[in-house]
């Protein structure tokens, strides 16, 4: 697979995980169980980007409630600093109240 990603190499979600990972060159670390929260690469950094609410959705179909899905996530996974290549997690449903504060 090249470097660039096409729209054939993104067929399922799988697929476009590995496309993803497939194009860092200096090996991010991943977070654990959630390949399929992987939403991009950070450009800059080379670090993979992860959808936090799509994390917290796989904690719940392992079969945690949403309040210990939520605490888990953020007391493990969020805080979890191990390094430059740290993962990152981002909220992608957000106001634009973000953007007046």
């Amino acid at each position: 697979m090249s470097a660039t990603i096409t729209a054939e190499d993104l067929t399922t979600s799988g697929e476009i995980n590995n496309a993803l990972i497939n194009t860092i060159s200096t090996g991010p670390l991943k977070a654990e169980g959630f390949d399929n929260a992987i939403v991009g690469v950070d450009y800059y950094e080379e670090r993979l980007v992860y959808d936090a609410d799509r994390c917290i959705e796989i904690l719940q179909e392992d079969g945690m409630s949403y309040e210990e899905a939520l605490e888990y996530f953020d007391f493990n996974v969020v805080q979890a600093y191990v390094g430059p290549n740290t993962p990152i997690f981002i909220n992608q449903n957000f106001s634009e109240d973000y953007l007046t504060e």
